[in-house]
């Protein structure tokens, strides 16, 4: 192999150090291709990593008590999240307690950066009924059904009418992907 055809490969690679062979010139066309086959396979190898984010707020009292939202988790620039399961609950309201909040005019949603119907991502009690449980809340999701934020977004939380001054938390369960992937991630 010529030093030029080196070269040429070289800076194809965007500067991608080659094995010592075929920078000395020992490589054949063989070598290339496996060699150019190992790099585009490790380009289109799909980026992925478990999350597990929380994040918590103190509701205020109030009649009715306000609303109460915060931001769960960031996703990162050039990634993807897939979000897979979430649980929320209060202090006085958790799955070991028993105990359950109730309220009529209460419901709680994820949404996709702020609170506004523009960018909701899941909300409960599903279907909306009188009385029905709004903490402790668990909800999981197939690999091909999760709300999928993006680069740059954020996974907000919001409770409307919540329990008074109670500190609610929210853990968050999913994936990253990298969105240089070619592949398909989780099926979507």
């Amino acid at each position: 192999m010529s030093a030029q055809v080196g070269a040429d490969l070289e800076a194809s690679l965007g500067g991608v150090e080659l094995d010592a062979a075929i920078q000395l010139g020992l490589a054949t066309k063989d070598d290339l291709k496996k060699m150019e086959n190992n790099i585009v396979r490790n380009l289109n190898a799909p980026f992925f990593e478990r999350v597990v984010a929380a994040f918590s707020g103190v509701s205020v009292a109030g009649a009715p008590p306000p609303a109460l939202g915060f931001k769960v988790y960031d996703v990162p620039d050039g990634m993807k999240f897939v979000l897979t399961k979430f649980i929320a609950w209060g202090d006085a309201h958790t799955p070991a307690s028993g105990g359950v909040y109730t309220n009529a005019a209460s419901w709680a949603g994820l949404f996709h950066g702020q609170a506004s119907p523009a960018n909701l991502a899941d909300f409960w009690p599903y279907p909306e009924a009188s009385n029905a449980q709004v903490l402790p809340y668990t909800k999981e999701y197939g690999w091909d059904v999760g709300p999928e934020f993006r680069q740059n977004d954020n996974v907000f939380f919001q409770i409307v009418a919540p329990p008074a001054t109670e500190n609610i938390t929210i853990l968050l369960f999913g994936f990253l992907a990298s969105l240089r992937s070619r592949k398909v991630l989780l099926g979507g």
